[in-house]
């Protein structure tokens, strides 16, 4: 996905994947991929990236996870909805 694109499919630019992980008003689960797409693709600031967004970044949640993804210790793709305070879903009976 960081690789330049073609014709047919564009590539993420670091820039790109930078700006998503700093994006606040983005939704937690994008902001913790791009966070695995930088390790994952083994850019080599990725860790120190992520570590400052996680710093900045205002949800305890989001920012552990955040802080997970740092240390290539992240074994869920994000904080569960209720981990993140997010309302249920009443059930239909």
């Amino acid at each position: 996905m960081l690789a330049a694109g073609d014709y047919r499919a564009a590539g993420l630019t670091l820039e790109d994947v930078r700006h998503a992980l700093d994006d606040a008003s983005a939704p937690p689960e994008r902001r913790i991929g791009v966070a695995l797409l930088l390790r994952i693709a083994g850019y080599p600031e990725a860790r120190g990236l992520i570590r400052v967004t996680a710093e900045a970044t205002a949800d305890d949640e989001l920012r552990a996870a955040l802080e997970r993804a740092a240390e290539d210790e992240l074994d869920g793709a994000s904080p569960s909805r209720e981990e993140r305070g997010a309302p249920r879903r009443a059930r239909v009976r």
